[in-house]
């Protein structure tokens, strides 16, 4: 007999200060922040998050941002700018 457990994450708390990948699409987060500065690679497609929030700003590091398929309502002109100048690699599709 087989038992299989379907986990869904909801919310992003006690990330580990040295993360440098995170990998969480395809799940309910709505909400991203309190994140580590230490991120290189961000994977949260396919949730239920709204807007990018300005905190992503303080991610030096980072340079993979994938957030499509998610119900972002828009993407702060700040947020968008600091993309684009620093030229990360970043995906954004609409929510269908």
């Amino acid at each position: 007999m087989m038992i299989m457990i379907l986990v869904q994450i909801t919310k992003i708390e006690n990330l580990p200060e040295n993360l440098q990948e995170l990998h969480l699409d395809n799940n309910q987060i709505m909400k991203i922040e309190n994140l580590p500065n230490s991120l290189r690679y961000m994977n949260i497609s396919s949730n239920l998050i709204t807007e990018l929030p300005l905190s992503l700003l303080e991610l030096n590091h980072l340079y993979k941002l994938y957030c499509n398929n998610n119900p972002i309502e828009n993407i702060n002109p700040l947020v968008e700018q600091w993309l684009r100048r620093l030229d990360i690699m970043y995906s954004y599709e609409p929510y269908y």
